[in-house]
Order: C-alpha cells, then structure tokens, then sequence
C-alpha cells in the first residue's frame, strides 16, 4: 500500500506550501496529512516516498524533526514495524534523507522506552552527523532512560545534554527531547533544578506547548513546589489539543500524583514536627532529672567532704589534748615524791589516757553513723526511644 494519491486541487496545494515560505506548522501539518493514514502500514510500503518527498522539496530540519516526531508517534499507536537499519543503506552519506530515516527510527525508539538501542543506534549515527542536536538529544534520553546511577553515566549524559543544547542547530524539538532526557533521570535534586531551568527557557523563548508544561510539573514537583505544579499541569490540560485528547487521562493522572504527593508531603511534616516536638520534651525532661541528680551527688559530695574535714579536725584535737595530758602526767610523775605519788600519777595517766582514746573512738563512730546510708549506684539516664531509634537509623 502506497500513500493516498492526491487530486489535482490537492497535489498543487501540497506542492504549493512545500515551496513556499509558509510557517514551519503548515508544512508540517500537509506532510502528516500525506503520510499519516499510512502509518499503520511496514515501512516500507511508504519510507521511500516519505525520503523522496522531503530530498525534493527539501524543508527545514525544523520541519523533518517535528515530522519524524509525529509520524513515528502515529506508527506507534498503530503498532506498525520500526525503520529498518537496512532502509538507510540506498540513501547518500549524510543526505537529508537519511538524516530522516535516523530521525525517524530514533524517535520510534523513544516512544517504545527502548534505551539501549536508542544510545547504541545514536551513537552510531552520530559520526555521520556530528553536533547534530537532535541526535545529543536522544543520546541524553537513552543514557537518562537506562537508569544509570553511576557518576560516569551521569556526567556522560549531561555531557551529551549540554552539546545538545549549546549546538548551533539546537531548536524546539532538541530542547524538548532534552527536557523529556531530564525528566527520564535518576537524580531528583540537581536534575530537577536543570529541568526547570530548561523549561523556563522554552516557555521564554515561546516554545512552550501542552508537554513542555506537563514535563514541568514534574520538575515542579520535585522541587515541592505544588502549588506551581498545580498551575502547570491545568495550563497542559488547557492546551491540549483536540486531536490528543488520548493524553488527556494521563494528565489526569499527573495531577492526582502531584496533589497525592502534596498531602504525603504535609502529614509527614506533621509527623515530623510531632516527633521533633516529642524527642525535644523527652531530652528536656532527662536533662532536668540529670541535673537534679547532679546537684544532689554535689551537695552530698560536699556534706561529706565538710564532715570529713571536721573529723580530721576533731582528732587532731584530740591528740594535741592527749600529748599534752601525757607531757603533764610525764611531769607529776617525775616530781612525784613518794610510792603513792608516783602511782597515783601513774594512774591518772592512765586513766586520762583510756578516757581519751573512748573518745577518739566515740568521734569516728559517729561521723561514720552520720553519713547517707544510701550507697547504691544513681539509675544511668536513658535516651527516649524515638531518639535510640533515630539514632541508630542514622548509624
């Protein structure tokens, strides 16, 4: 099956806008015209007409870019076979023909989530066309739409993202595969800040349509940034045009995630801020009854420092009391005159001697009896539970 044959009305308007300096939206719209109801259909029942049209009139790459989107969109919902590798071996090197035919299989690749053949087939076609952006581009989405976590693939594919969008030949359909590249990545948090600013750009430059704003709301929404993601999934929604109201639910469901995300993110805050709130009062109260420990072991420490002190006083007393009485005792024993003298010294000594030593004893046995009788060791304080559980989680 060939493409529908156009009347003569037709042909010369076909021909007419192809020729002309129409916007790049009118030439795209009668080449998907041409070639759409045919999309169900191999490859090859329409590629060579499809490469045959475009090396005659020759459109801008705009215009093959945006068309190779569309149609290999189209051939995917229809199921239809991708381009075969073999499709591009008639075709002149690095003639705009086959430029499309690489396009048009590239894309075909994205649309089905097919990464590692897009990198490698992207990869290779790259030689043939260097620094085209449009090729970058789908290299960053394959490298992004792998998964690769490692910071070797990351920085491949930023590398490749940057080249592609710093290309002379950059426009709307390369810096739209390169955000579609980022929203495909693994990073959450540097990629959404380049994703954003990627949009930005777009909608400043007046690019932006229905999927620029729907890839910038996920970005949005990696940011926590809800409310704006809101705004920009309503304003994909509002742009959205007739003929792909089949998207419609999938926007749908982008807007349910994004305010699903939105309640997730306020109950665990106020989770959160319950726990922080509960693990500060329970730190607060341990460090209180820490304290109250603390300052009674000091003041029990000092009682007894200051006891102690009292008895080393009290006994030194005592024996200054005791020398002295021995060195008079020593002193009426030597001027003692007679038997009875000298016994009676003799036993006044000691006697003194006796009542002295009762005493020392009477005084170290009631300091001792005056200290706490509690002697057990104070109970270790406890982190709360949440904290021991945070903490561990955390080690």
């Amino acid at each position: 099956m060939t493409t529908p044959e156009l009347d003569p009305a037709g042909l010369d308007q076909f021909d007419t806008v192809l020729r002309s300096n129409a916007p790049a939206a009118e030439k795209i719209a009668v080449l998907v015209g041409r070639f759409r109801p045919v999309m169900a259909q191999p490859p090859r029942e329409w590629l060579s007409e499809l490469v045959s049209v475009i090396e005659e009139y020759e459109p801008e790459v705009f215009v093959i870019r945006r068309l190779t989107s569309d149609l290999a969109y189209e051939a995917r919902r229809s199921r239809a076979p991708l381009p075969d590798t073999r499709d591009l071996e008639p075709l002149e090197h690095g003639s705009i023909g086959r430029l499309l035919v690489v396009y048009l299989r590239c894309q075909r690749l994205r649309f089905d989530y097919r990464f590692a053949e897009l990198v490698l087939f992207a990869r290779r076609w790259l030689g043939e066309f260097p620094d085209d952006a449009l090729l970058l581009a789908f290299l960053a989405g394959g490298c992004f739409g792998q998964g690769t976590t490692t910071d070797l693939a990351q920085r491949e594919a930023v590398g490749f993202l940057e080249r592609s969008l710093r290309s002379p030949n950059a426009d709307q359909v390369s810096r739209t595969v390169c955000l579609y590249a980022l929203w495909l990545g693994s990073d959450p948090d540097d990629l959404a800040d380049r994703m954003l600013t990627l949009a930005d750009d777009i909608v400043g430059r007046g690019e932006d349509d229905y999927y620029h704003h729907y890839l910038r709301t996920a970005a949005l929404r990696r940011r926590a940034d809800f409310e704006s993601a809101i705004e920009s999934i309503n304003r994909a929604m509002t742009l959205l045009p007739d003929d792909r109201r089949d998207l419609h639910q999938d926007y749908v469901r982008e807007r349910e995630l994004t305010n699903a995300v939105r309640v997730l993110d306020r109950r665990v805050s106020t989770v959160l801020d319950d726990l922080v709130a509960t693990l500060r009062q329970e730190i607060d109260n341990q460090v209180f009854e820490a304290s109250k420990r603390l300052a009674t072991q000091a003041e029990r420490v000092q009682n007894t420092l200051s006891d102690s002190l009292l008895r080393v006083v009290e006994i030194i007393g005592l024996f200054v009391a005791l020398v002295g009485f021995l060195a008079a005792g020593g002193f009426l024993t030597v001027r003692a005159a007679g038997f009875w003298q000298h016994f009676g010294a003799v036993a006044v000594t000691v006697i003194g001697t006796i009542t002295f030593f009762a005493l020392l004893r009477w005084v170290v046995h009631s300091r001792a009896g005056a200290e706490p009788s509690d002697k057990s060791t104070p109970a270790k304080p406890q982190l709360p539970r949440q904290l021991r559980r945070l903490l561990r989680l955390r080690g």
